[in-house]
């Protein structure tokens, strides 16, 4: 026989869900809009240049034959694939820690400057990676192109989180207020 003290908690209406599946979809979502900021760049880039799709059929070809690959002057479609594949998971990884943040900066502010450290990081991660591949990738790709293209998905991302979260931005203010 059920109480009314056993009966669970009405859905209040426009709830979305638990925490975790907010934080799956935000990260979906910002990961992916971050991905396709970075790959529009760099497919203008290519195209002005004359060779459409270069900068992903390079990295994937880094990626999985080594530096050495850099002389290829082709532009190999299955790395393309391949590579947009990666990049996208890792940007849906950074959205998913992204979301996770904002969400945990709704109830501690303070955990909103994560959210710079992580940018960070990313960035970083990127010129690691290509001084280990060595060979001169950053060369090729240019530090300038690089930096406005993972510029740009913060910014497409940040723009996602800020329409979604109007809570989480109100707390990121006051974390700064009080930085």
């Amino acid at each position: 026989m059920n109480t009314e003290a056993e009966r669970p908690a009405p859905v209040q209406a426009g709830a979305r869900g638990s925490d975790w599946s907010q934080i799956g979809e935000d990260g979906l979502f910002s990961g992916m809009i971050g991905a396709l900021c970075v790959a529009l760049w760099f497919l203008i880039l290519d195209t002005v240049a004359g060779r459409p799709l270069y900068t992903p059929s390079l990295l994937g070809k880094v990626l999985f034959r080594g530096a050495q690959a850099m002389d290829d002057p082709t532009m190999v479609p299955s790395m393309v694939v391949v590579y947009t594949g990666v990049h996208m998971a890792m940007f849906i990884l950074l959205g998913l820690i992204a979301a996770w943040l904002i969400r945990a900066s709704e109830r501690a502010p303070a955990m909103g400057i994560l959210l710079l450290f992580l940018f960070v990081i990313f960035e970083a991660s990127f010129f690691v990676f290509s001084l280990a591949v060595g060979g001169g990738l950053i060369g090729r790709l240019g530090v300038t192109a690089v930096l406005i293209g993972n510029l740009l998905a913060a910014g497409g991302m940040s723009a996602y989180f800020l329409v979604r979260r109007p809570r989480a931005r109100q707390s990121l203010e006051k974390s700064w207020e009080e930085a």
